[in-house]
């Protein structure tokens, strides 16, 4: 039984970071992008406009409300892990924060850059999916990194997830510090910036 526990704990360390990045994926793509066009379609955005409240602030209200529940959902994924896998994070809780934080300013950028292109609410989830299944599939989330073809590695190298689920598993898996993956930190971050002002230059009120 002992034997057996150790091995649920050492897959459920494996599968950790793909649920992660999973989770934030989900939250950072369809928890902005599609209240954003809601809100385009159904006119509060526009009542919004002549208002003293920015654009900016419109996109970092979503932001924060989906980084907060992330958040959320981190702890709530890590404690049941513990408690049902006796899942213990090589890691702290500091860097997974860290990670967790740097992979929102990548991914929820994107999020709101489909927010900001979506015509409507029936093109917005097919952008969102176009950009989750090949950021799932590719970055290690869903399977293995390693099993798949170089090819596949190259491209999939320029995809926020994989450098997120790398960081991840840095942290739960080998207990490295932040300082230590700066450089996939440094990544997440580049991204975001880019979809920041990408947002920004595409934004619609209508």
């Amino acid at each position: 039984r002992v034997r057996e526990a150790r091995s649920d704990a050492k897959v459920m360390a494996i599968l950790m970071p793909g649920l992660l990045t999973t989770t934030l994926m989900s939250g950072g793509l369809f928890g902005v992008a599609l209240p954003l066009v809601q809100e385009r379609e159904n006119g509060l955005l526009r009542r919004l406009r002549v208002t003293p409240m920015s654009a900016a602030a419109v996109a970092l209200a979503h932001g924060i409300t989906v980084t907060l529940t992330g958040a959320l959902s981190v702890v709530i994924l890590m404690v049941l892990a513990n408690a049902v896998f006796d899942l213990q994070m090589a890691g702290s809780w500091y860097s997974l924060l860290g990670v967790y934080v740097c992979g929102s300013c990548a991914l929820i950028p994107l999020g709101m850059l489909v927010g900001s292109t979506a015509r409507d609410m029936r093109t917005a989830p097919a952008i969102a999916n176009l950009l989750f299944f090949p950021m799932m599939f590719l970055s290690g989330s869903a399977m293995p990194f390693a099993v798949l073809p170089e090819g596949v590695q190259r491209f999939a190298r320029l995809l926020p997830t994989t450098y997120l689920v790398d960081a991840y598993s840095s942290v739960i898996v080998r207990g490295e510090s932040l300082v230590s993956i700066a450089g996939s930190l440094a990544v997440l971050i580049g991204i975001g910036v880019v979809g920041v002002v990408l947002t920004s230059m595409l934004f619609r009120w209508e």
